[in-house]
This record gives structure tokens, C-alpha cells and sequence, in this order.
């Protein structure tokens, strides 16, 4: 037997020692008699002389056989998360426009642009090409932009047609939207309220500062963003919400200015997202402010993930069973590109079939194992699983996400830790 390669360890209290195991997704607490032990005995020893600490190491897999590669098993996963076909996932850029020109906004936009009928057409048809082809069980349809609710009508007529076709076929619909949420009415809820629904929806920041970087002249797009926010949550039953909170120091200061217009919703349908606004430098944000609000979100008993670890999930881009479908029927996988034009362009979309003609030299990066050696040798890699492949051919020493964060190993694996037991403390969401 020997040590699992992917565990560290800190001392979170005098003689009281957290380990982390993510290999196993397990944490262990052991006193300083047994971490010492551990440490610094032969585990035939321990085996022999501490039969309870061996079996509690060997069941949470602190322990494995001699002959386990934990390196080749994390990547066969990893390579089998982006190959598997159970669930289909759609993005549709419904319009490259938007309601609002918020500064940190990485995308160019495009005026009036929105879903071409032909291209609503070829949706409905690759859904049905795709299905023939792996019989996926789970259909996700995610709604991006620009601004999405600029085109209802685009998102009702995709909706309608996957509704129809999934009850047809015994297939689970979920529907995905990303949206500043100030032009979601109430007819459009009415419509979507029998549907299984996701929204990310941004906050940047108290009232005053949002509605200065979300600015309409003469709207507050702060109380109208809560308001829907909350609008969704008692309109659709089956609805879960991610708040993603954009911040700069000054955001994480003032995050009790954010918190009691929250308060009220349901802690395992709503879950906060905090996430640097990137043009701004790391070390302008001190961990002393990210900690210190990361730790009121949690005594507000809500779920935040800022960076978490994963639980061994890979960015939706990587999936092959994935595409973007952009409003003019240009196709991609990645979300967080500038420009949606033919040179990121990854393929393109037969309109007649609905088939996706990929081009093989530029897909088969995606399905790489490209080699990281911080990655392979770091204790969280199984539940990191590291960069996007993306990230890796554009900067193959890519910086650590703990490092972005300005946070120290303690500190993020008692963040995580805290994250742990919130889910154990939550019934898992079911559909």
C-alpha cells in the first residue's frame, strides 16, 4: 500500500489537522497524535499497531494499492467527462446586442443583430440530428449574448419546438440563461414556468455602483434586477439562480450593502458566484477582503462559489457533445471569446441536416491531455482538473487560479472545507 499522491493537509487549529483528499473528494480531521503518526510511520506499522486510523485512511482512499496510478485514472476521467454523450448542450448567442454597455464587457457587439429564421430552423433540425446520432438522455439549451431577452420571441420558438421533441422522445429539458435580468417581464415567466430553468444573473455591486455601471437613464437597474431575481424564483417552480456578484475591492467592502435584498430567497434554489472583474490587477484585492466576504455569504447560508473546487467537472466548452451556435449560424464552443467571426469559428452548420461540420484540426485540440506539470504534481488537480485546453495553448504556464485569487493553500482549502459541509448540510438538487 501507499499514499494517495493528491492529499495535502493544514493545521487549522493548535494540534487539530484538516486533510483534504482530492482523489476522493474526502476530508479527515485528525488530532496531532494521529497526524504525527501518519506522518512519520510506515503504514504497515500503522496497520498493525493503529487498525482504526488505517481503515478510516484505506476507506477514504488516503491509501490506495501500490499499483494505482491516481495520475492515469484523473485523466481517463477527464478525457471520459469530455466524451460522454448523456447530455446535449446547446448555447445559442440569441443577438450579439445588448440593453447595457457595461465597461469590463470582453464582447463586441453588434446592433440589432439577432437569431435568423434559418438559423432557428437548423437549431430544430440539429437537435434532431443529434439525437439519432447518441440518443442523449438530457437536452440543455443554454440562452447567451449580448442580452438574450432582446429576442424572446427567438428563445420561445427554440423552446417550444425542444419541449415538444423531448416529451416526444422521454428527455429531460433544461433551459439556461445568462442575463442582466432588467428586461425579463412577466408574460415571459408566465411562459417559461413549466420549465426546468437556470439563470446567471449579475450583480456589480451595492445599488449605487451597479446602477452606475448598468446605467439606463432614468431606470434603477439595481432594484429592477432584485426584483426579477425574486419574480423568478416565486413564478417558477423548478428555477435555480446563480448571482454573479462582479467585484473590485470596493465590492467586497461593501458586501453587506448586497446581502438583505437577498436574504429571503431559498438557499438551495439561489447560489452566489463571486468573480474578479478581470481588467483588475490581483493585488489590488487583498485576501483579507475576498476571506472577509466570502465568510458573510456563508454566515447568510448561501453557497457561493468563488473558484471552488469543482467536484471534478470540466468547462462545458470541452464536452463534444457541446456547441455554440452563434445568432448568424457561425459555430463555436467557447463562450468567453471577443469576436464570434470566422477565424474563432470552429466549424460551420449544414442549414439542410442541421448536421455540425466541424473543423477537425482546430476540434482536436479540445480533446487533448495536454501535459501541465504544476497541474499533474499539485494535490487538488482530480477536483481542479486544471486550465481549459484553451488557456494551456495560449499560456502553457498559466497561473494558478489559487494564485489569481491572491489566497494562500490554508486559505482556500478552509474555504472549500466550509463549502463541504454546506452540501452536506443541502439535499442534492433532482429533476
Amino acid at each position: 500500500m501507499k499514499k494517495n499522491k493528491y492529499q495535502t493537509y493544514i493545521e487549522v487549529d493548535k494540534g487539530l489537522f484538516l486533510y483534504y483528499n482530492s482523489f476522493s473528494e474526502k476530508y479527515l480531521l485528525l488530532d496531532e497524535s494521529k497526524h504525527i503518526i501518519y506522518q512519520n510511520y510506515p503504514l504497515e506499522y500503522i496497520r498493525k499497531n493503529h487498525i482504526d486510523l488505517y481503515n478510516t485512511l484505506l476507506h477514504a482512499q488516503f491509501i490506495v494499492p501500490d499499483e494505482l496510478d491516481e495520475q492515469a485514472i484523473v485523466e481517463y476521467k477527464k478525457l471520459s467527462a469530455k466524451m460522454d454523450t448523456t447530455m446535449y448542450h446547446i448555447v445559442v448567442n440569441v443577438t450579439l446586442d445588448c440593453n447595457l454597455r457595461c465597461w469590463y464587457c470582453y464582447e463586441k457587439k453588434i446592433q440589432n443583430s439577432k437569431l435568423y429564421p434559418n438559423v432557428i430552423e437548423a437549431i430544430e433540425s440539429n437537435i434532431s440530428f443529434q439525437y439519432n446520432k447518441t440518443r442523449f438522455k438530457t437536452l440543455k439549451i443554454s440562452f447567451f449574448g449580448g442580452e438574450p431577452f432582446l429576442n424572446f420571441e427567438g428563445i420561445r420558438t427554440i423552446l417550444s419546438f425542444a419541449n415538444k421533441f423531448c416529451e416526444t422522445k422521454g428527455i429531460v429539458l433544461l433551459a439556461d440563461f445568462t442575463t442582466n435580468a432588467t428586461l425579463i417581464r412577466q408574460d415571459y415567466l408566465e411562459y417559461l414556468k413549466n420549465f426546468i430553468c437556470f439563470f446567471q444573473i449579475t450583480l456589480d455591486g451595492d445599488c449605487k455602483t451597479h446602477n452606475k455601471i448598468k446605467h439606463i437613464e432614468g431606470q434603477d437597474t439595481f432594484n429592477r434586477t432584485i426584483e426579477n431575481i425574486h419574480s423568478i424564483s416565486n413564478r417558477i417552480r423548478k428555477s435555480y439562480v446563480w448571482i454573479r456578484i462582479n467585484y473590485d475591492g470596493n465590492t467586497l467592502d461593501n458586501i453587506d450593502n448586497i446581502l438583505p435584498f437577498l436574504n429571503d430567497l431559498d438557499r438551495k434554489r439561489t447560489f452566489l458566484i463571486l468573480r474578479k472583474i478581470w481588467q483588475i490587477d490581483t493585488e489590488n484585492i487583498s485576501s483579507k477582503q475576498l476571506l472577509g466576504a466570502i465568510q458573510k455569504i456563508l454566515n447568510n447560508k448561501f453557497f457561493v462559489d468563488c473558484y471552488a473546487l469543482s467536484r471534478s467537472s470540466i468547462c462545458f466548452a470541452e464536452r463534444m457533445s457541446q456547441v455554440l451556435i452563434n445568432f448568424d449560424g457561425k459555430v463555436f464552443k467557447c463562450s468567453t471569446i471577443g469576436t464570434f467571426d470566422d477565424e474563432n469559428s470552429l466549424g460551420s452548420l449544414d442549414f439542410k441536416t442541421g448536421e455540425i461540420l466541424w473543423n477537425l484540426n482546430k476540434i482536436a485540440q479540445i480533446t487533448r491531455v495536454i501535459k501541465n506539470e504544476r497541474c499533474n504534481n499539485c494535490p487538488l488537480y482530480p477536483s481542479c482538473l486544471g486550465p481549459c485546453n484553451k488557456n494551456l495553448l495560449k499560456s502553457p504556464n498559466r497561473t494558478c487560479i489559487i494564485d489569481e485569487m491572491n489566497l494562500s493553500m490554508r486559505d482556500y482549502l478552509m474555504y472549500n472545507f466550509k463549502l463541504n459541509l454546506q452540501h452536506e448540510n443541502f439535499n442534492n438538487i433532482s429533476f
